[in-house]
């Protein structure tokens, strides 16, 4: 073997030695306060400014019930990924909370997880994640929270 062919084998043994296993890790199952980090997403905390009463169109979905998105400033951002749009403190965003607004004991009585629901001066702790929006821009929500009692 010739200099070049060994210097190849030997770095890429060491490469192949030198590489770590990737392992999934397990998240909580929402509404236990996990704020898992996931690519597109950023941790906020938050406070509902106001809340869109307007129910979704579609009788299949639990917002047609009950009101899912609400305008929220942006207290702070942490742990934030590679995100299309950027939140900011002291941004004012549309959120879509995907489990509504209200309390899931009402909302989802089945559902095991249990988020206490937020209104109009509610401060919380969330991942927010974001989507692209047909035609542009993306679309901001959030799949599990908890109450921030402190803010």
């Amino acid at each position: 073997m010739n200099l070049h062919t060994k210097t190849t084998l030997v770095l890429l043994t060491l490469f192949c030695f030198s590489c770590k296993t990737l392992t999934a890790t397990k998240t909580k199952e929402p509404g236990a306060g996990a704020l898992a980090q996931n690519p597109g997403s950023c941790v906020i905390a938050g406070k509902i400014i106001s809340v869109n009463p307007a129910l979704d169109p579609d009788t299949g979905s639990i917002c047609h019930k009950y009101p899912c998105k609400a305008i929220v400033k942006i207290l702070s951002v942490s742990r934030g990924s590679t995100v299309a749009q950027p939140v900011l403190v002291g941004d004012e965003v549309e959120i879509n909370f995907a489990y509504t607004l209200t309390k899931t004991k009402i909302a989802m009585p089945e559902m095991k997880s249990r988020f206490p629901g937020l209104k109009v001066g509610s401060t919380f702790d969330a991942e927010l994640t974001q989507h692209p929006k047909p035609g542009g821009g993306v679309v901001f929500t959030v799949f599990d929270y908890s109450i921030d009692n402190g803010k």
